[in-house]
């Protein structure tokens, strides 16, 4: 679906160009300098004084497919909306 946009538009290279600069070391380290949890395990165990081990886990293995997810959680008036709602006083 996105790339199905890119292509209209012409940005193809550019987007992937940004996607894969995300997963590049430099980027992983200014994420861990944020607080943001690296996917790179060297950029972790360089910043685990920060980023202690935590236990994590596949999204789809806990919630289901990316469909289920997206249709659960991100569709209007789905779980993250509810979730965000300011409490009633």
């Amino acid at each position: 679906m996105v790339q199905a946009v890119t292509d209209k538009n012409g940005s193809t290279e550019a987007a992937n160009a940004y996607l894969k600069g995300l997963w590049d070391k430099p980027a992983q380290e200014l994420m861990a300098k944020m607080y943001l949890r690296p996917s790179d395990k060297t950029v972790l165990a360089a910043n685990q004084d920060t980023l202690p081990n935590i236990n994590t886990f596949e999204p789809v293995d806990v919630f289901g497919s990316w469909n289920n997810i997206m249709s659960t959680f991100f569709v209007d008036g789905g779980v993250f909306d509810t979730l965000a709602r300011p409490p009633k006083q």
